[in-house]
């Protein structure tokens, strides 16, 4: 079951959220267990620009009837100033059993039309076709949007990702480059959290020519991080913005590099807190910088190494 909001007559600008049945299988102890996998997404002239999607699996008692029905109620909430949608799907029978997603959006309004599509093997009765009122003791979710998430399992890169040096290693499951920049469809949300984190580990320590980097990270719209021997330093985009480095206490190791490439420290990552900080981090070692979370709003990535890393 689709249902498709719409912010154009001619239909070119929709947020859509679904509702599809994966399974309903009968459990050996007479419950009923329902699988639903849940998205809502935004789309401009056929492109899908942002989607969140998560499933869930719905227990159902079985009654004295003997009653086939079972039931979810689904919502749809909109918090136009906020752009914030939230789509709530509940077990009528347990109301705590609940399946709560969330996009945000920087289109600001309420659509104009809706369009409501169902499963033809799965019943549905829609009791209402308007978004659900707000009552004012609602506290709207906290909401987590993946804005790109991938995994080299396998060669080849998504199209959100250029390379001219990449070349895969399977024995890792990653790729090997010296270059890297990923594009974004859209921008982050102003004024809202954000995290990048790329699992990354130098080849070599050799620096990049000409520089004393091993690599750099630049997020576009915030600044650049040269990655070094000895320290790590960030430099931001604000106009008149200092520096800020951190020094690691310690020569990089290949050897410990190596070791770490499987855990968390291998991770570098860079997070706003959606208002002034910046918490920067790699090697086990944090830092922490300033933005301004209200007109840096963060875009795509780009990876430069002196030797081809692997990602």
């Amino acid at each position: 079951m689709n249902f498709s909001y719409y912010y154009d007559l001619e239909k070119t600008h929709a947020v859509t959220h679904g509702v599809k049945k994966e399974s309903l299988v009968q459990l050996q102890d007479g419950r009923v267990a329902l699988s639903i996998d849940a998205s809502i997404e935004e789309s401009v002239s056929g492109s899908i620009i942002r989607r969140q999607e998560k499933s869930k699996t719905f227990l159902f008692m079985p009654d004295e009837l003997n009653n086939e029905q079972h039931d979810i109620v689904v919502s749809r909430i909109l918090i136009a100033e906020q752009g914030k949608w939230v789509l709530e799907i509940r077990n009528r029978q347990n109301e705590s059993d609940v399946l709560t997603i969330g996009l945000l959006t920087d289109t600001i309004g309420e659509p104009i039309l809706l369009e409501v599509e169902h499963e033809d093997d799965y019943r549905a009765t829609t009791l209402a076709n308007t978004l659900s009122r707000i009552p004012s003791q609602y506290n709207p979710p906290l909401i987590e949007q993946t804005r790109f998430a991938y995994s080299f399992d396998t060669t080849g890169l998504p199209q959100e990702i250029t390379s001219k040096t990449a070349t895969y290693d399977g024995i890792r499951g990653a790729m090997r480059l010296s270059d890297m920049q990923l594009s974004m469809a859209t921008l982050g949300l102003s004024g809202a959290q954000f995290e990048t984190v790329i699992q990354i580990l130098p080849a070599t320590l050799t620096p990049i020519a000409g520089t004393s980097n091993i690599f750099t990270v630049t997020l576009e719209n915030i600044g650049t991080i040269e990655v070094m021997s000895d320290m790590m330093r960030f430099t931001g985009i604000q106009n008149g913005a200092e520096p800020v480095s951190m020094e690691w206490g310690e020569v990089l190791s290949k050897g410990k590099l190596e070791s770490y490439y499987v855990h968390p420290e291998a991770n570098f990552y860079v997070k706003g807190d959606g208002v002034s900080e910046l918490k920067i981090g790699w090697y086990g070692k944090e830092m922490k910088a300033t933005y301004n979370a209200k007109t840096q709003r963060p875009a795509g990535v780009i990876v430069e190494s002196g030797k081809r890393a692997r990602v």
